[in-house]
């Protein structure tokens, strides 16, 4: 790909391909970028293109297993 073409990625309906819909870039990045990630792009023409997604990593508290579960007994 060349510079012109990746500065076009995630545009709607943008594609480089013949039966593509130009959806699946734009819907991905907004993904990525809704969970606080980034995306990039390095390419060489004839070679080939990278692709580096980075995303938040999140680390879940341990579960208390000793907490007693709140009902809800409101009808």
């Amino acid at each position: 790909m060349d510079s012109a073409q990746i500065a076009k990625l995630g545009t709607l309906f943008y594609t480089t391909k013949s039966k593509g819909t130009g959806l699946g870039t734009s819907v991905s990045i907004k993904i990525i970028e809704t969970m606080g990630g980034s995306i990039s792009y390095k390419s060489e023409r004839g070679v080939g293109t990278e692709v580096t997604i980075i995303l938040q990593s999140y680390k879940q508290e341990p579960f208390d297993h000793t907490e007693q579960p709140r009902r809800n007994n409101a009808i």
